[in-house]
């Protein structure tokens, strides 16, 4: 198989890869979905490993995400 195949080979398996399947068309028009109000708390217990000169550091704690049962 010559350079020039293989290249169009490459190409033509690359442009099926933008063709939309059955039904990907319906989920790019739909619209966006509704805003849903979130509450996030975050409580730390321990920070630990804090290096200044590296920007880095451990913590332990809870993180607490709210949503609307709906």
């Amino acid at each position: 198989m010559g350079a020039i195949t293989r290249w169009l080979l490459a190409l033509l398996m690359g442009l099926l890869l933008l063709v939309p399947t059955p039904g990907e068309e319906a989920k790019a028009w739909a619209a966006p979905p509704a805003e849903v109000p979130l509450q996030v708390a975050l409580r730390v217990g321990n920070v630990y490993r804090f290096s200044a000169r590296d920007k880095t550091y451990g913590a332990e704690g809870t993180l607490r995400l709210s949503a609307p049962a709906a």
